[in-house]
């Protein structure tokens, strides 16, 4: 059996042990608590902001440049239409006033000539509406990206932790003290005068 010395050193040393590790730990509890008192002195601010994104698409001279491009693009795809459309409606006259007076044959051919331009049509319209779609989302793209770097220069020294679209759905009341669009839109306007 352990003598009883062994015992007794053995239960002294565990102790001291305890000691210790107890010191050690209430030690860093205190450490702990002072930390957070002292951060709990300090006010955190959550800064936020908002802007208009059409807005600043209007206002910028960049972005006005880029939507009359994407404007007079677009007049020529609706020109493109309306040739297509005026052809068929002059084939569809032609084949009205001819019914009674062409031949079955000469009939069949303005039906499948009617038809063609119908196809025509559809097909450019049909692409006019995807290039206005991707035009309107290059745009959308252009503007975010000019934006986004902008807001990266104006609140370095703005300090704020959210800058947001007040177009989002579920923003149900701005106060108009946190709108920064028009500094975007003079920040914006000055950068490209600079370049």
């Amino acid at each position: 059996m352990i003598s009883k010395k062994v015992f007794y050193l053995f239960i002294s040393i565990l102790i001291l042990l305890i000691i210790i590790i107890g010191t050690q730990f209430f030690s860093l509890q205190n450490n702990l608590n002072n930390k957070i008192k002292n951060q709990s002195t300090e006010p955190f601010q959550f800064k936020i902001a908002y802007f208009d994104f059409d807005k600043v698409k209007e206002n910028c001279r960049e972005f006005k440049k880029l939507d009359l491009e994407i404007k007079n693009e677009d007049l020529a795809n609706q020109n493109l239409c309306e040739k297509h459309r005026q052809q068929l409606f002059e084939k569809i006259t032609a084949f009205e006033k001819g019914r009674h007076k062409l031949a079955q044959h000469d009939l069949n051919k303005l039906k499948n000539d009617i038809l063609v331009l119908e196809k025509e049509l559809h097909k450019v319209v049909q692409i006019r509406n995807n290039n206005i779609s991707v035009q309107n989302l290059k745009i959308k793209h252009k503007i975010k990206s000019a934006i986004q770097e902008y807001l990266k220069i104006y609140n370095k020294n703005k300090n704020y932790n959210l800058i947001i679209d007040s177009d989002a759905d579920f923003i149900l009341y701005k106060d108009a003290s946190f709108d920064i669009t028009d500094d975007i839109i003079t920040g914006i306007n000055n950068l490209n005068n600079h370049h």
